[in-house]
This record gives C-alpha cells, sequence and structure tokens, in this order.
C-alpha cells in the first residue's frame, strides 16, 4: 500500500518535470526566434548602408534571398570588402549606368565569388 502511494507521487512528479521541462523548451525556442528575426531584420537595415546591397539588387538577387543563404560571418566579410574596396568609382558607375549587371561584369569586385555563389544558388 505505502509503495503504490510512493509511485503514484513520483509519478506525479516526473509527470509534472517534464511538462514543466517541455514548456521551458517551448518559451525558449520562441524566444530564440523572436531574438533572430530582429537581429536579422537590424542586419538588413545595415547592409543597405553598403554598395554591396545595390549590387545584389542591380544582379538581381533579393536581400532575403542573400541573408538566407549566406552565413552571417561570410555577409560581414562581405560587407567589410566592399567598405574597403579600391574600386568604389568603378562599382557607382556600372550601378549607375545600368539597372541591372551581369556577373560577367563585376570582375573589379571583391565579393565576385560570394556574389556568384549566391546567384547560382538562387537560379
Amino acid at each position: 500500500m505505502l509503495v503504490d502511494i510512493i509511485s503514484i507521487i513520483a509519478m506525479i512528479l516526473l509527470g509534472a518535470f517534464v511538462m514543466l521541462t517541455a514548456l521551458y523548451l517551448a518559451v525558449a525556442i520562441r524566444k530564440n526566434i523572436r531574438v533572430g528575426q530582429q537581429f536579422r531584420k537590424n542586419f538588413a537595415i545595415k547592409l543597405t548602408a553598403y554598395r554591396l546591397h545595390k549590387m545584389l539588387s542591380a544582379l538581381g538577387i533579393t536581400q532575403d534571398e542573400y541573408l538566407h543563404q549566406q552565413p552571417i560571418t561570410k555577409i560581414m566579410q562581405n560587407m567589410e570588402n566592399c567598405q574597403q574596396c579600391p574600386n568604389h568609382k568603378r562599382c557607382d558607375t556600372e550601378l549607375d549606368k545600368n539597372k541591372t549587371v551581369l556577373l560577367e561584369n563585376i570582375e573589379f569586385c571583391p565579393n565576385e565569388t560570394s556574389l556568384r555563389q549566391v546567384q547560382v544558388a538562387t537560379e
């Protein structure tokens, strides 16, 4: 009789522990998704300050595709490459004279390889 009561109490406690753990995980996952979405939104805003944003548009690559396909570290490297690029004038000229740019015409861009990968993946 005492063993049955102890077993029932143990099962109730174990069940409560499992339910609390599942609830905690659901809340943590939801919070992580919200934080990730906010980070991505802020990162997208930051990206618009670079010529890289115009280049993506000219190549027919949407910002969402780019952010989705490239790791954040790679995007940050591309932004750094863009900022330190010695070919700003040529880049501006290409982007100003053409609404769309072909990959063959961006050999001057330090992000050419990365942009090729993204464009191939989006086709």
